[in-house]
């Protein structure tokens, strides 16, 4: 079922509506660990700071706070609506929170934008491994050898389909 009705650009920006919200409902679950004890100074110093970035988020998924990370990357969606790399790193912390189906959604967009983002390719092929799509993600791994060859991401997807076969 392909809604070619739509421009491409309508049905694009209504695909960003749906996933920003539907990223924007996963981290509204409270539990986002510590932090400042009241929302006002959290809102006003939040409001004095310069604008999110990619290196923040990936700073916090690198300690671990995936939905530190989210708040940051809902807001680069909304600020970079393009930008493969936020898409990427959004369905990552979804899947680290085992919310598979969302996560698929996200890596997808981020290979809407970018069909050789060498992350969303491989994290993707790793998603298809964990839930059993072994073929799935062999085909991420065909896109990953025309793309870099024998590189990092090639590497790490080839040996997660190797030990689940």
């Amino acid at each position: 079922m392909k809604p070619r009705t739509l421009t491409g650009a309508v049905a694009a920006a209504l695909m960003s509506f749906s996933i920003a919200g539907a990223a924007l409902a996963i981290d509204s679950g409270g539990g986002g660990g510590g932090g400042s004890s009241s929302s006002s100074s959290s809102s006003s110093s939040s409001a004095s700071r310069s604008a999110p970035s990619i290196e923040e988020a990936r700073a916090r998924i690198d300690q671990g706070r995936c939905t530190a990370a989210l708040r940051i990357l809902n807001q680069l969606v909304e600020l970079q609506p393009n930008n493969a790399d936020v898409y990427n790193l959004i369905g990552f912390c979804l899947r680290e929170k085992g919310r598979y189906g969302q996560a698929e959604q996200y890596y997808l967009k981020a290979l809407q934008i970018d069909p050789n983002h060498l992350g969303a390719n491989e994290y993707l092929g790793e998603l298809y491994v964990k839930t059993g799509h072994l073929d799935q993600a062999r085909q991420r791994l065909a896109v990953l050898q025309q793309v870099c060859g024998s590189c990092e991401a090639y590497d790490e997807l080839a040996e997660a389909i190797e030990e689940a076969s």
